[in-house]
């Protein structure tokens, strides 16, 4: 069922059965000790792209931070969950932020996905691209395009946002040109080792470093104000943060670098000090 409901980052509508919409709707808010290190990363006039945007839970907090003179690009494969990121938009009455209804791959091509409907109880942020969906219900086509190209006439980029579900490796093999000549941070979700080793390739060719940006969930101290639920000890999502090696680290982030998967299991989360 949609529901539409104010939040601690604005008015969203969400289906009050999918994961995100639950904690929305139970909390106020969706993954907020994360967005809450991102936004700081961003000041007004940057422009950030948010790969695996979702109903735009970061879209629409990064579009408010980076302002009227700064842009965010929200890029969303799920055709249903497009449409209610864009609706998100217009209630939020954001100008800034330019939605798109596409992959993002290595190079440019036609990919077949399969529908969420909504209707049941699921997790559409958990969705996977696979390479084939005809054989299944609800199937249906949209194009995949390469950062490159979606990017190509960005004049700067801070930060590239991306949760994929385990397409990052298609992702940033799109982003070639994007990484060498714009140079943005990159927060990147980090599922395993394998997600671990790409991302240390990437980071040698493009000579970026690599840190640990991993958080807990959800938020003690939600905008509801109610008990989050309980977790295994030691419980977060794993995400990497490639930092471009030219740039210092401010002094007031507190961050690890990590080069293994184990490295970033252990690692703390990073943190502002003031």
């Amino acid at each position: 069922m949609l529901t539409n409901k104010v939040t601690r980052h604005g008015s969203f509508i969400f289906h009050s059965n999918d994961m995100i919409g639950k904690c929305l709707d139970q909390f106020g808010e969706w993954s907020e000790m994360e967005l809450s290190f991102l936004l700081r990363l961003l000041n007004p006039g940057d422009v950030a792209v948010d790969v695996g945007a979702h109903i735009g839970t970061f879209t629409i907090p990064f579009a408010k931070k980076v302002g009227p003179l700064g842009a965010v690009i929200a890029l969303e494969a799920q055709r249903l969950v497009f449409q209610n990121l864009v609706a998100n938009v217009v209630i939020n009455r954001l100008s800034n932020v330019r939605a798109h209804h596409v992959v993002c791959g290595r190079e440019s091509y036609f990919v077949e996905l399969v529908e969420n409907t909504g209707d049941e109880t699921s997790n559409s942020g958990e969705y996977r691209v696979k390479p084939s969906a005809r054989h299944q219900r609800n199937w249906y086509f949209t194009r995949a395009e390469p950062l490159d190209a979606l990017l190509s006439r960005l004049p700067k980029l801070k930060l590239i946002k991306i949760d994929v579900e385990g397409f990052e490796q298609e992702v940033l093999a799109g982003a070639q040109h994007t990484l060498r000549h714009l140079r943005p941070i990159i927060h990147c979700e980090c599922l395993n080792h394998s997600s671990m080793e790409f991302l240390g390739a990437v980071a040698d060719e493009h000579r970026y470093r690599r840190f640990a940006a991993s958080f807990v969930p959800f938020n003690p101290e939600n905008f509801f104000g109610r008990p989050p639920p309980k977790l295994p000890a030691g419980h977060r999502d794993t995400n990497v943060m490639l930092w471009p090696m030219e740039r210092p680290l401010p002094s007031n982030l507190k961050a690890q670098e990590v080069t293994t998967f184990q490295d970033l299991e252990r690692a703390p989360s990073p943190s502002w000090t003031t």
